[in-house]
């Protein structure tokens, strides 16, 4: 236990050298077993609701399957990564004057998560910039989606051609999948779905909730991500397979 408790030590410290790693866990200390979890439970929960929406096919499609395990990996970690808080307010980038620079001045001082405390290390927001932080990382996670979904499916759609060639028949292999179309309605999911559930759990169910709750004992308050996080995972995995069919 020691030893796995220097080895975590060593990791955090190591992070905190990376300014965007740094205001993440200055916020929250606990957010590398978040990832653990994110990362752990997200194949498993997507697998499941694969299964259970595909039925007899699952074995069938297991190249679909495995596309869709992987992308969601990836995309839950981005939804995680861009809905931490942040513990302190980052300084504007040195920008010109004008309409642009306000902007982009004003994007700059809204928070990661619409729902994040204030107070230490944590700024005060106002129910402007609050509200614009609902909307901030949606380019981002739909961009992200699009992308992820564009590599995972693509692979699929090379495996299908393939097989076409090795078997000489295009007979016995289904239709290649509409990428394009499938990485638009997974890049919107994201944009829409991940992102509210995603900032709703890490900013009023962890960081309102259970950190106040269980203050004193940081292994309950874990213990309660873990469960509210595979509930998450799970509901959106068959959120996702529903989405696309």
């Amino acid at each position: 236990d020691e030893e796995n408790s220097e080895n975590s030590s060593e990791i955090f410290n190591f992070l905190m050298k990376f300014e965007p790693w740094k205001i993440r866990l200055m916020a929250d200390n606990a957010l590398l077993v978040k990832l653990s979890i994110e990362i752990a439970n997200g194949a498993l929960a997507q697998a499941i609701a694969e299964f259970q929406k595909r039925g007899g096919n699952f074995t069938k499609e297991l190249d679909l399957v495995l596309a869709d395990i992987l992308t969601a990996c990836f995309a839950n970690f981005a939804a995680l990564w861009l809905s931490c808080p942040t513990a302190f307010e980052r300084t504007p980038s040195d920008l010109k004057n004008g309409v642009s620079g306000g902007i982009r001045r004003f994007v700059e001082s809204c928070p990661n998560n619409a729902f994040q405390i204030s107070g230490r290390r944590l700024k005060s927001f106002s129910v402007r910039q609050r509200a614009f932080s609902i909307v901030k990382p949606m380019p981002q996670l739909f961009v992200i989606g699009f992308c992820a979904t564009m590599a995972g499916y693509g692979l699929t759609n090379l495996m299908i051609h393939l097989r076409r060639v090795l078997n000489g028949s295009s007979g016995c292999v289904k239709e290649e999948l509409p990428v394009m179309r499938t990485s638009a309605a997974i890049g919107a999911y994201m944009a829409v779905s991940s992102n509210l559930r995603y900032q709703f759990i890490a900013g009023v169910l962890e960081q309102r909730f259970l950190g106040r709750v269980f203050r004193s004992n940081q292994s309950l308050s874990n213990f309660g991500s873990l469960v509210l996080r595979t509930g998450n995972l799970y509901l959106g995995a068959s959120m996702l397979v529903d989405w696309l069919s």
